[in-house]
């Protein structure tokens, strides 16, 4: 009976004293000293998955001097880190240092000074402008051809619609509303048949450019001829049928058969269709010259063109007596000009 209660006793004292042992352990969390690839790779994935007492009891000597060994070879950092375990094996202090290697180092450095030694938007902005603009400073050779190149295309551009907007003004001047009507209608008939055919001239200017670049001044010139070709036959084919049957053009496409501006769309057309071929030669050359990155020569051909309408447009409509058909004769003269320009220029 007292054996009984002698060992009843020591198992109670047992108890107790591992309960304290564990509180105390608790209690106090535990300073680990290492480096950071050892925390990081090699004990990461065991702190995650024991708790604390296996982890101590599977860790032994040898094995700590094998992983130090190893860590010294792959990481040459001699900084450690203070890393606290909690009761659960978990790292609740010591972030880790990064370093970055020597190739990191040189890549940042050259990124930086290539970044500081490359333009702004803004110096690039003023090395393009022309040279009277840069009171001595020296212009970019790529950001100058590219201003000459883009802005006498633009102004070219913008000067077709404005002389459009001055033929309708001096048929506004007669003060009737269905020439106006008859007008619209025509030009809308006439462009509609026009840049079904001007196709042809839009893609002469890459193969112009390519044959330039490659040096077959030849293959350039036999694009060239290939589309004036091409441009003469469907322009005259365009032509007839906007001649011979603008009634049933207009129809087709912008008035009903009856409408009250028939009777003044159906002779503006006739005139008008005088100019396809002049025109798609026009735009054959312009795309030739485009190609070889000279857009300056087209500008000039476009202003003089332009300009012959300006003057002709009040000439014919009021002192020829022809009426509002007079727009459509001074656009079809003018175009006839431009066109014979660009064919003596191409002939060179």
């Amino acid at each position: 009976m007292r054996r009984m209660q002698s060992l009843l006793f020591l198992l109670l004292l047992a108890s107790k004293g591992n309960g304290l042992l564990s509180s105390f352990i608790r209690s106090r969390p535990i300073q680990i000293t290492s480096s950071p690839s050892i925390s990081s790779r090699n004990y990461g994935g065991i702190i995650e998955r024991r708790t604390q007492q296996q982890f101590f009891a599977s860790i032994t000597p040898a094995e700590q001097d094998q992983e130090e060994e190893s860590t010294t070879t792959t990481n040459n950092s001699n900084n450690d880190e203070q890393l606290e375990i909690d009761d659960r094996g978990r790292i609740i202090q010591g972030p880790q240092q990064q370093q970055e290697g020597p190739n990191q180092e040189q890549v940042k450095s050259a990124t930086v000074v290539a970044a500081e030694n490359s333009p702004t938007k803004r110096v690039r902005f003023m090395n393009s402008l022309p040279r009277f603009l840069l009171f001595g400073r020296k212009s970019d050779d790529l950001d100058n051809r590219i201003i000459n190149t883009c802005v006498p295309n633009m102004i070219n551009l913008g000067v077709v619609p404005i002389v459009n907007s001055v033929d309708t003004f001096w048929v506004g001047r007669l003060g009737s509303a269905l020439a106006l009507a008859g007008q619209s209608a025509a030009n809308q008939a006439s462009f509609t048949v026009f840049f079904l055919i001007a196709f042809l001239p839009t893609i002469i200017a890459p193969l112009v450019a390519s044959s330039v670049a490659n040096g077959e001044t030849e293959e350039a010139q036999r694009r060239v001829c290939e589309s004036l070709f091409l441009c003469s036959a469907l322009g005259l084919v365009g032509t007839v049928a906007l001649t011979v049957f603008p009634r049933q053009v207009l129809s087709w496409l912008v008035l009903p058969s009856d409408a009250p501006a028939m009777d003044y769309a159906a002779p503006y057309l006739r005139w008008r269709a005088l100019s396809m071929v002049p025109s798609l030669m026009s735009a054959t050359g312009f795309a030739a010259y485009r190609g070889l990155l000279n857009t300056v020569t087209p500008l000039k051909v476009s202003l003089g063109t332009n300009a012959l309408n300006l003057v002709l447009d009040p000439l014919c409509i009021f002192a020829g007596g022809m009426g509002f058909v007079g727009a459509a004769v001074a656009t079809a003269v003018s175009e006839l000009v431009g066109g014979l320009t660009y064919l003596k220029l191409l002939l060179r």
